[in-house]
């Protein structure tokens, strides 16, 4: 006989399921002892419910982070107000619930959030909410160009990716195809298509990428990934970051190892913290003392008439175990510093770091560049081409406990830093394809195991490298590398290290080897006082890198415009080299010289610097009738007289010596 009638909720603890009551539930003033139950045929109420999980916005996200996740309940009337690729405010309860039982496997609780108020932030972005203001803006618009249409379609074009020059074809097919045409159904009532597809086929440096960003902004809803897609698993916490160096304390305890059937169950040591340090921190800039700092400005008065010599005392320091290699000390110290990040007007960020790679014979000292440059960034993680992978470099995802997670790679730990790679032609081209994006666009776009999201990588990219067989000095680049011209575009510097036969170079070469045998020698001790010191030296960087924004003037803007023009009409076998991202090289590494010049001004000096540079990284050089080898450069006895001449000989072939006729009278100044 059925005496009461009460209700039995889902348990979300358990995964919702309906637990067996154990005893009935007092009705008023009456209870009822009985343990007997049966179920009530036809009264079971239904909810609305929906489990999603959100993922963290990598707008967001810190230095070396990777995006957390969280699983969310929506129930009732915010079932399905949500869709895959959303941005959205989530507002609820935070509980937990028992992770899957698993046969065999140790069951945990994990977090979960209850939501009571959803807020999609595509919304802000869609078209549903047109004020009348803007429209009646658009009528009068083309009322304005009523008479010329497509003159006011020009105008509206020319908004699409406007940080590119030109390029009208391409910002129209963007437009077009945003826009798309008219879905409709035909007499057999199959539905036609109104959605436009479009495809960027061209050389590096074409801006490819960069439509594909401002495109994704202009939609409401947008995905970005990349052909070679990688994925990444691993949460992250808020006191440190993938990457950090860090030193715990805590209590050392056991836990028991996962309970698999028939697999011994294993005692594991794991360490509760209770304290953890950052060495991170320890050779970052934040606190450099005002004692240093005010070394640093007298450094550069006692340098005021004669600065290119107060910086050749600095980039000395840059490996002073390697002997002169001057080319090499000064693009590592440019590289270091980087130039100025900014934003242009349609809101894409135009990376400040700048890239090196290092192709030389064997010995010639690559891999202690590689080396002195790690302890100089207060970010950094080494690796070597024949050990990496695109996974390894990227990120890889792994299952953990039956749900698929990020793990960060090399460049992703090395966000904010340095990421050396050595024997960089020991990697196999698919690898080395992975990087494209990252040295780039400075991001990692994700769309693996039903995971996509987009990771930082604002990271400097120091490569060394072997040239393939003997090198070839009438062969260009690429063929000496076997590195495709779009990976070598992406390298602001790529310097040349051949080691040829020079017996006034070995002998002086030896003879430094030697002098660093013997402690003794007064000599030795003598140059090491015009050295700069790591910690020094690392404290200089990272404050020119903070403190200093240079802005181009008039004319070190001509001088590289000039040289941008030049390279592109002589470019025949540095055709990989010679595209737009060499002036944005050109750019960086003038910014980098004034850092380094300790100027918050790039004068015509950092251009002509920047020049030098780049001229090192030609197969044949463009102002100068021959073929450089970095590895026999060395310091200069008197550097601003050696410059007076370098200056007056690339402005002599730029065709602008007469708009420069100041440059006659610094001649002959040094000169007497």
């Amino acid at each position: 006989m059925l005496k009461y009638r009460f209700k039995v909720y889902p348990e979300l603890e358990t995964r919702n399921t309906l637990p067996q009551p154990s005893s009935c539930p007092p009705q008023g003033s009456k209870t009822c002892e009985s343990t007997s139950f049966q179920f009530v045929e036809g009264s079971t109420v239904c909810q609305d419910y929906q489990e999603i999980k959100i993922q963290e916005s990598t707008q967001v996200l810190g230095v070396g982070a990777i995006p957390r996740s969280i699983p969310i309940i929506l129930t009732d009337d915010l079932v399905d107000i949500v869709k895959a690729g959303d941005d959205v405010i989530v507002t609820g309860v935070l509980t937990a619930k028992w992770s899957s039982d698993l046969k065999d496997v140790r069951c945990d609780l994990d977090p979960v959030l209850i939501a009571n108020h959803v807020r999609r932030l595509n919304e802000l972005k869609s078209d549903i909410d047109i004020p009348d203001d803007v429209i009646m803006t658009f009528k009068q618009f083309w009322l304005d160009f009523k008479d010329m249409p497509l003159k006011g379609r020009n105008a509206i074009v020319r908004g699409v990716c406007p940080q590119i020059f030109g390029l009208f074809t391409v910002k129209l097919a963007v437009a077009l195809t945003l826009i798309g045409g008219v879905q409709h159904v035909d007499a057999s009532g199959t539905k036609v298509r109104g959605e436009s597809h479009l495809l960027l086929v061209g050389d590096p440096g074409t801006g490819k990428s960069q439509f594909l960003k401002f495109a994704a902004k202009l939609s409401s809803r947008s995905v970005i990934t990349t052909g070679l897609g990688s994925t990444s698993a691993g949460l992250t916490v808020t006191a440190v970051k993938d990457g950090d160096d860090v030193i715990v304390t805590g209590v050392l305890t056991a836990k028991w190892s996962s309970d698999l059937k028939d697999v011994r169950c294993d005692l594991d040591p794991v360490l509760i913290a209770n304290h953890v340090r950052r060495l991170n921190e320890l050779k970052s800039d934040i606190d450099i003392p005002d004692d240093v700092i005010m070394t640093f400005k007298q450094f550069w008065l006692d340098f005021k008439d004669m600065p290119l010599k107060g910086r050749n005392a600095i980039v000395r320091g840059v490996c002073p175990q390697i002997f002169g290699l001057f080319t090499v000390k000064l693009a590592v110290a440019l590289t270091l510093i980087g130039g100025v990040q900014h934003v242009d007007a349609s809101g894409t960020k135009v990376r400040g770091e700048s890239h090196l790679l290092l192709v030389g014979d064997p010995g010639t000292g690559k891999s202690q560049f590689l080396k002195f440059a790690a302890k100089l960034s207060s970010r950094s993680v080494i690796t070597t081409g024949l050990g990496s992978t695109s996974a390894g470099l990227t990120v890889t995802a792994v299952k953990d406990g039956g749900e698929w997670m990020l793990e960060a790679g090399a460049l992703v730990l090395a966000d904010g830093g340095l990421c050396c790679i050595d024997e960089f032609d020991s990697m196999r081209e698919h690898d080395r394809a992975t990087i494209h994006e990252a040295m780039e666009q400075q991001t990692i776009s994700i769309a693996k195991a039903g995971l996509v999201t987009t990771l930082n990588t604002r990271t400097i990219v120091f490569g060394a490298t072997n040239p393939k067989g003997q090198y070839d000095p009438s062969q260009p680049l690429s063929v000496n590398t076997a590195l495709s011209g779009p990976l070598l575009s992406r390298f602001d510097i790529v310097l040349v290290l051949l080691d040829t036969k020079n017996p006034e170079w070995d002998a002086v070469v030896s003879s430094h080897i030697l002098g660093q045998a013997e402690p003794e020698n007064g000599k030795r001790e003598e140059d090491l006082a015009n050295i700069w010191p790591l910690p020094m030296l690392r404290r200089y960087i990272h404050f020119v890198k903070r403190y200093f924004k240079p802005v181009l003037t008039k004319e070190a803007e001509k001088v590289i415009s000039s040289y941008y023009q030049l390279q592109r009409r002589s470019a025949v076998q540095n055709a990989a080299r010679t595209t737009v991202r060499m002036l944005e090289s050109l750019i960086r590494l003038a910014q980098a010289h004034a850092r380094l010049m300790f100027r918050n001004e790039v004068t015509r000096l950092d251009a002509i610097t920047a020049i030098l540079c780049i001229e090192s990284s030609m197969t044949t050089s463009a102002i100068v009738d021959s073929i450089g080898n970095a590895l026999h450069s060395n310091f200069t006895e008197n550097p601003d007289q050696e410059y007076a001449k370098q200056e007056k000989l690339i402005l002599d072939k730029l065709t602008s010596i007469d708009e420069f006729p100041v440059i006659n009278n610094i001649a002959a100044s040094i000169s007497g």
